[in-house]
This record gives structure tokens, sequence and C-alpha cells, in this order.
């Protein structure tokens, strides 16, 4: 009797730990893959923030040199940038020029002391900010830029991309948070322990929820992104998000997690993402 009753305990334990997958912050400094092992055309940028850092990112050019389109992909801070490549193709095959780069104390950007207790760091916001300044800046001919995110860079691109810039069109959030209190009570509610959400912040440029809310998101497109079996970033949330905007769209991607949103249906995926910028 007791090997039966271990044994299912054990694949309930494992089956439970599975959602929450890079909820929390894992930063990693070195590339195991970079855009060349697939000869893929970019180079490496050096992106300077209003606080004095440098972050490292990957650009590369639009395969028609002609393109004005742009988008920036932030990863969800499980890794590093390199969890990017697959999907930053996706986007050269759709006509874009596209960047993706990592957040301080990731890869090798500058130097910051991350803690796995937390979930995610204001800085982070000022880091996408740069990004999107470097585009305005450094890239030429560019009229339109997007925002793609996953996780901690879903939240980002809503709440950085609806309140702040008006270069930017379409914003594509691939489990987003919604608040930090929100997300804090969620992840206490199912894993059973305490998550470290920052304090003493603008909930206007930080928060989605409240991002949205701003006359600036009103001018923005959105397509978000849930994987109908995740406990976190559930249907109902993005619904709430989908619901503050009339101009949005939402893709569900059946037996997903917010881990495998995009891995579970590659070809769906990319069809969705598709059709949404063609529009």
């Amino acid at each position: 009797m007791k090997p039966t009753f271990l044994i299912p305990g054990v694949i309930f334990l494992f089956a439970l730990l599975i959602p929450f997958q890079g909820l929390s912050l894992e930063p990693k400094e070195s590339y195991d893959i970079t855009p060349d092992i697939y000869g893929m055309d970019f180079r490496e940028v050096t992106i300077p923030t209003e606080d004095d850092l440098e972050l490292f990112g990957w650009y590369f050019p639009a395969t028609d040199a002609r393109s004005i389109r742009c988008i920036i992909l932030s990863h969800n801070g499980k890794g590093n940038m390199e969890e990017m490549i697959e999907i930053a193709g996706d986007f050269l095959s759709l006509g874009y020029h596209v960047l993706t780069y990592d957040y301080r104390g990731y890869g090798k950007s500058d130097d910051f002391p991350v803690s796995s207790e937390f979930y995610i760091y204001t800085q982070f916001a000022t880091d996408m900010q740069a990004a999107i300044d470097y585009v305005i800046r450094e890239v030429d001919r560019i009229r339109q830029i997007d925002l793609y995110g996953r996780g901690i860079g879903a939240g980002l691109s809503i709440a950085v991309g609806s309140g702040m810039h008006t270069h930017v069109k379409n914003i594509i959030a691939d489990s987003p948070y919604y608040t930090m209190d929100d997300i804090r009570e969620r992840y206490e509610s199912e894993k059973g322990k305490t998550l470290r959400v920052p304090i003493g912040y603008d909930r206007n440029t930080f928060e989605p929820a409240h991002a949205m809310n701003t006359p600036q998101a009103k001018r923005k497109r959105f397509l978000f992104i849930a994987g109908r079996d995740d406990p976190i970033y559930t249907r109902r949330l993005i619904r709430d998000l989908d619901n503050m905007t009339d101009k949005g769209t939402t893709y569900t991607v059946r037996r997903a997690t917010a881990q495998t949103t995009y891995t579970t249906d590659r070809s769906g995926y990319f069809e969705e993402l598709k059709a949404f910028l063609n529009e």
C-alpha cells in the first residue's frame, strides 16, 4: 500500500509545480544560444538607460530594408533574451525589424542585484523605456513601434507602451500581470508562499489595469494571449484587460500554461500574430 500512496503524491506535486515555473525572477548571465547559430542577420547593440546603465541587445534588420516597422521583444524574467530568438524569426517573416534586449542584471547587461524572491523590479520599466528610445533615436526610417512581451515583459509592454509613447501602435501581451496586488495574492493562494513585489511606484505607468485607463491607451491596439490551463494568468484576468479597450483581441491557447502558450501550437500562434498585425 505504501508505494501506491507515494507515487500519486509525487506525480501530484510535480504537476502542481509546473504552472509556476518562471513566475519569480531567474536571471542567467551566459547565452547558450545566439542568433548566429541559426545564420540570422543581426548585430549586438548597447542601450543606455536614463539612470546611466547599459543594456545589451540584439537588433535584427528586416529582410526588406524599406520596412518602417520595428517590434521590441521583452522576456519573462526567466533566463535571458535567448528565449526570444525563435519568436524574433516569426516577426522577421512578418516584415519587421526586431529588437530584443536584456533587463539589467540579465545576460550581458550591466549588473543589478536580482533576487529570486521577487516577481519584478520597477527598474525594468526604465529598461523598456530605454529600448523604445533606442529605436526612436538609432533606427532609421521607423514610423511604427510595436511591443511584444511574455509574463513580466507582457505586463511592462502594456503599462509602458500604453501611457508613454505616441510611436507605439500595437501591443502583444502573452500572459501579462494585472496589478502587483493581484499577482501576489494569486501566487500566495495557489502556491502558499510569499512573492515579493515592488512598492512605492506609479500605478499608471507600471500596472496594466491602471495604464489601460489612460487616454493614451485608447489609441493602442492590443492582442492578449492566455494559456487556458494557467492558474495565475487566467482567461478571466485576460478578459478583464480586454474589456478595458474596444481595440483588443484575445487569443486563448488550449492545453497550455503561461510557459507553453508559444510552444504548444507554434503555427497557430503565428497565424494569430499575423492576423492581428495585418488588420
